[in-house]
């Protein structure tokens, strides 16, 4: 074989494997993106079971920016303490500490 012919199939090893680790990467994104929206979607369920259609929606619009899971589980603890809907949106609306 000859040299140019191995480096040709070296640089095909390459640039698949390359294309494998961003296939790789893309999938873990869209996983983890999905998880989120999976996340957003039962606090919202819960929210509106305890509170309302309408607490539930404003909590939906709230969420859609939220990308910290720990931000996500503390809104589910909240769903749990708070006693209105109107107590959950405030803590939903103050900034994360």
């Amino acid at each position: 074989m000859t040299r140019l012919a191995r480096r040709a199939k070296e640089w095909e090893s390459e640039w698949l494997r390359e294309d494998m680790e961003r296939g790789i990467e893309q999938g873990m994104e869209r996983g983890f993106a999905r998880g989120m929206e999976d996340q957003r979607a039962l606090l919202c369920r819960q929210a509106e079971r305890k509170f309302g259609r309408e607490v539930a929606g404003t909590l939906a619009r709230r969420l859609a920016a939220v990308t910290d899971s720990e931000r996500l589980a503390l809104v589910g603890d909240w769903i749990i303490d708070c006693d209105a809907g109107a107590a959950l949106l405030e803590r939903v609306a103050e900034p994360s500490t």
